[in-house]
């Protein structure tokens, strides 16, 4: 199992010293300006996997980012969203970043969305490019919540209701919005089970069987939500995991094939290069020289 990456050793791998003054916050919700943190970033990370969830709101400039298996380019205006446990990478940064980092233990998700409406945070996009309106309403809101949090004496519930409206904002600006709060809510489960049981279930049929659900309404719902078919989604999860490990072992690529449930490498090394465009052992080899894009 891959170790997840905290607020605290993504702060000393990847970040250069800042300079002298900067203050790190030590509270469950955390928002700091990008300008100060984007230049001092050593890039490009490798695949991590963070234990918080994060939003990057982008007033201006533009970099690369990989959110699972998919790599975004992100032009200001824009917010980005990164739930806790997917697999991210900050592969490059063009120009200077203006905007905020915006960073959300779980406790903080508990106390400021109820249970039913967490399907709906789950279910905003990963990147939303916004109009001139939208984003000058993100950033007199990011810029409350900045001041608030960075204050001598921060209001927990002013921050709770400034993180609420950024939530519910986001929310009805995401397209994933017109699919049913149901569906959402199966093709989500489904994603969260296929993530705990993707070495022993690759089937459709167990999570089917598990949600209740008949297996044509469940792939409609993972359709709809994520735009790939369960099968994909199970495919993805197990090469995201594989390049995890390459990351963080070095386990080689039939000792890795076996690690995610595998037991054909010659399928293995077909379905990683059918997924990533490269075979396992040219990504690891780039990881192996510091080449890799990631």
């Amino acid at each position: 199992m891959t170790q997840n990456t905290t607020y605290n050793n993504f702060i000393e791998s990847y970040i250069k010293k800042l300079p002298t003054g900067f203050k790190w916050q030590n509270t469950p919700l955390q928002i700091y300006p990008l300008e100060f943190i984007s230049k001092y970033l050593i890039l490009p990370t490798p695949l991590l996997q963070a234990d918080y969830h994060f939003f990057v709101y982008l007033n201006k400039g533009e970099f690369n980012h990989q959110v699972g298996i998919e790599t975004y380019n992100i032009k200001a205006p824009a917010i980005l969203y990164v739930p806790e446990g997917e697999a991210f990478s900050i592969k490059s940064v063009k120009d200077e970043l203006v905007g905020f980092f915006i960073l959300l233990e779980d406790k903080v998700i508990s106390s400021t969305v109820s249970n039913d409406e967490l399907p709906d945070l789950l279910a905003i996009e990963t990147l939303i490019n916004l109009n001139a309106d939208n984003n000058q309403w993100l950033k007199t809101l990011c810029d409350l919540l900045y001041r608030e949090i960075s204050s001598i004496d921060p209001k927990r519930k002013v921050g709770t209701g400034l993180l609420q409206a950024l939530i519910y904002k986001l929310n009805g600006l995401s397209k994933n919005k017109k699919t049913l709060s149901r569906q959402n809510e199966i093709a989500i489960r489904f994603k969260q089970l296929a993530n705990e049981h993707y070495k022993t279930h690759k089937y459709v049929k167990f999570y089917a069987k598990e949600l209740g659900v008949s297996e044509n309404y469940m792939n409609r719902c993972v359709k709809a939500h994520f735009n790939k078919s369960s099968k994909q989604i199970i495919q993805n999860i197990i090469i995201l995991q594989s390049q995890l490990l390459m990351f963080s072992s070095s386990k080689d690529i039939s000792e890795i094939c076996y690690d995610v449930g595998i037991d054909d490498p010659s399928y293995f090394s077909r379905l990683f290069k059918k997924i990533t465009g490269q075979t396992p052992s040219v990504f690891k080899n780039q990881i192996i020289h510091g080449l890799s894009g990631f």
